[in-house]
């Protein structure tokens, strides 16, 4: 018995990357959760990059769209149904300066979405309100600039008014526009393979490569790239440019027993292992949650790594043995990686960062017992904030019962730029880069 055509018609519609987006942007809004569909929802990676874009980009510029939509409709936006606000960003979304969708596609095609969403009551609304916009767009922009900061960059006030006493007006506008941007895609290449074979493999199955040293790239247009031949041979691995550096922090340390404390997904571990191979006798690596622990495992097994994988609390750690180095790349609000996340700044409280910061301490104190005489525990944290990264060190250090002292990262290692006062490491979003930081500390003799 073959399949009905209003059947066929929803198995299509459930494909639509514009239906799809739609839809996980109403969930989102309703509840401030989203639900990102797998590549599996679409039978072609562009349809699923394409989703993708749609639905980071509309997170992304919430305010900025909000603001275009009262302007145009002359409604407050809390009197529009979540429908017609989704289906309205996503159309904005499509007919911005830097979209590759004709101006006439993105406005049909959204029009269009209120079918699948049983209200095609409201399509003229959301035509006329498109087609304002397309005609006022240039007037619309140079109002947007004139807004509050928040508003002009989509970032919840509290995040700015923190940033700016932490790093100043001038360094919270950059953060803003770089977590507005859209991410890259950093690839570090595996030393088993020749990188220039990898290089020029990419190139020849169409990937622009921006190379930036002999062990890493950027893939400026990554549509299909983890179904490419290369990536089913683990000739690479996804990692930010800022958390790259992490191994030259290291690079001079003792490393014969590692023990990367919060381990999944894995990119740190397989990249060290791959910069020290020779130096590492025993890697373990060590995650409490299941799911995260069954990617690690993946990506162990994917990447030939001979790490040992203990699904284990940090927190109370459950080896007896002394480690040279530690790894603690600790749980935190992620807040230096808004870029990939948007969602994030949404969804993020200040009482959320002292709550992180508790676990964070806890985890060192744990950690640092495993140490050896002298041995070093890196602290890492993808979070721009100064409750997670500095106050922690400081916390710890202020501890009279702390077996470990905080070690200045020298200059010498890293670029001058990304190294603080006090001696950390601190990548703030860039063009070229995310947030990361990190802190050195040695088990006291």
């Amino acid at each position: 018995m073959g399949i009905s055509k209003s059947k066929k018609r929803q198995l299509l519609q459930n494909q639509n990357p514009r239906v799809v987006a739609v839809r996980s942007l109403i969930s989102w809004l309703k509840s401030h959760a989203i639900s990102i569909h797998s590549r599996d929802t679409f039978h072609q990676a562009s349809d699923y990059t394409f989703y993708r874009h749609l639905v980071s980009n509309v997170i992304r510029h919430k305010s900025k769209y909000e603001f275009f939509i009262q302007r145009l409709s002359g409604k407050n936006i809390k009197k529009l149904d979540y429908e017609v606000i989704a289906c309205l960003m996503l159309g904005l979304t499509q007919l911005e300066t830097d979209s590759k969708v004709e101006d006439y596609a993105a406005i049909n095609e959204t029009v269009n979405l209120m079918n699948s969403l049983k209200k095609p009551y409201v399509k003229g609304f959301i035509n006329a309100i498109l087609r304002r916009f397309t005609r006022e767009k240039e007037q619309l922009e140079h109002d947007l600039n004139r807004q509050p900061t928040d508003i002009r960059t989509s970032h919840p006030r509290w995040f700015i008014e923190r940033w700016q006493k932490q790093f100043g007006e001038e360094k919270t506008i950059n953060i803003c526009q770089a977590n507005n941007i859209q991410p890259q895609v950093q690839l570090v290449l595996n030393p088993d393979f020749q990188s220039e074979e990898i290089i020029n493999g990419l190139k020849t199955d169409g990937y622009h490569c921006i190379v930036s040293d002999e062990t890493s790239l950027t893939i400026t247009n990554p549509a299909g790239l983890f179904d490419c031949e290369w990536a089913k041979k683990g000739a690479f691995l996804i990692q930010d440019r800022s958390f790259q550096p992490l191994n030259n922090i290291v690079a001079a340390l003792p490393k014969s027993t590692v023990l990367d404390a919060c381990a999944a997904p894995g990119g740190k571990l397989i990249n060290l292992e791959w910069s020290f191979s020779d130096e590492i006798n025993t890697l373990i690596a060590c995650e409490i949650n299941p799911a995260r622990l069954k990617r690690l495992t993946e990506n162990i097994s994917h990447f030939g790594s001979n790490a040992y994988q203990v699904q284990s609390d940090s927190s109370q750690p459950p080896f007896k043995q002394a480690f040279d180095l530690i790894i603690l790349d600790a749980p935190c609000s992620a807040t230096g990686t808004i870029r990939k996340h948007p969602e994030l700044k949404w969804n993020r409280k200040p009482d959320d960062l002292l709550k992180s910061q508790q676990l964070q301490v806890k985890l060192i104190e744990s950690c640092s017992q495993l140490l050896k005489p002298g041995g070093s525990l890196l602290y890492v944290t993808c979070s721009l904030e100064a409750e997670e990264n500095r106050d922690v060190v400081q916390l710890v250090e202020s501890q009279k019962s702390s077996v470990i002292k905080p070690l200045p990262i020298r200059s010498e290692i890293i670029d001058n730029n990304w190294i603080t006062a006090e001696g950390f490491y601190q990548a703030l979003p860039s063009p070229s880069q995310m947030g990361c930081f990190a802190a050195l500390f040695e088990r006291k003799c």
